[in-house]
């Protein structure tokens, strides 16, 4: 193993279609461990009894709905997160099941991905395209770097990939990137906002990104507890960025190669 230097990475947020999980296995069968569904054009993940986070960019509107194992739920307000592209999301009634925080990850850490969008269709070994059909679907990743809050996974083919190497694709926007617990429950760890790479198809060694989630967090602690964030006046309205935008997730992203 070598360690190796990402440079200055361009990292695409895809506006109200977002971004769905590439897989290359069949995906991974979750059982219900996981309680990951579709809102508006994006993924939401649910953490806490009434509560569901997403990316911010998704954005909200008053009437929509979270889709959780083919049961809608309506929702009630809007609560953007101070300093990341995260949103939480209360919901009218209970949900049948959410995650716990990870305590952390680190480089090298095998994680879970978890989404409801675009899925992989044809592939040349370099590239995957992406099918233009959505499902639910889960697969799997290493944590191959940190900056600014955020954390990378390297899309890799060969004998470099795991059985299914997955990564993020177009709807899975605020998709979630877990830790297996030792019992078999998954912590969340992160929730996707973004990928590099040729929007339409996955390439190999592209890089998905998300925001790290961590119950070390104080501000989100306080927010389960207490159901509110400390400060942050709720919203009836995010408004969704018009145009494609394009962030730059900095030089110095630290990362190694796997295995």
């Amino acid at each position: 193993m070598r360690n190796r230097l990402i440079g200055l990475i361009t990292l695409a947020t895809l506006s109200a279609p977002a971004l769905g999980i590439i897989t290359t296995g069949d995906g991974l069968d979750l059982g219900e461990r996981t309680f990951v569904g579709q809102f508006r054009s994006g993924t939401a993940v649910a953490v806490g009894e009434r509560w569901v986070i997403t990316a911010g960019h998704v954005g909200y509107r008053p009437g929509s709905s979270v889709i959780l194992n083919g049961e809608r739920y309506d929702t009630e307000r809007a609560v953007p997160v101070p300093g990341a592209d995260l949103m939480l999301i209360q919901t009218s009634r209970n949900l049948p099941g959410y995650h716990g925080l990870a305590d952390g990850v680190d480089r090298g850490d095998r994680v879970i991905l978890k989404g409801t969008g675009l899925v992989a269709g044809e592939g040349d070994g370099s590239s995957i395209d992406w099918s233009g059909r959505r499902a639910s679907l889960a697969g799997e990743n290493v944590i191959e770097g940190f900056h600014n809050g955020r954390l990378a996974i390297r899309f890799d083919a060969g004998r470099d990939a795991l059985p299914n190497e997955a990564t993020f694709a177009k709807h899975d926007s605020g998709s979630g990137l877990f830790i297996e617990n030792t019992d078999g429950t998954l912590s969340l760890a992160g929730i996707a906002v973004g990928a590099t790479g040729r929007f339409g198809q996955t390439r190999v060694g592209s890089l998905g990104i998300a925001e790290q989630i961590s119950s070390s967090d104080r501000w989100l602690n306080a927010f389960f507890e207490a159901e509110q964030v400390l400060g942050i006046d709720e919203l009836s309205a995010v408004p969704t960025p018009g145009t494609l935008g394009v962030l730059a997730l900095g030089a110095g992203l630290a990362a190694r190669r796997r295995r």
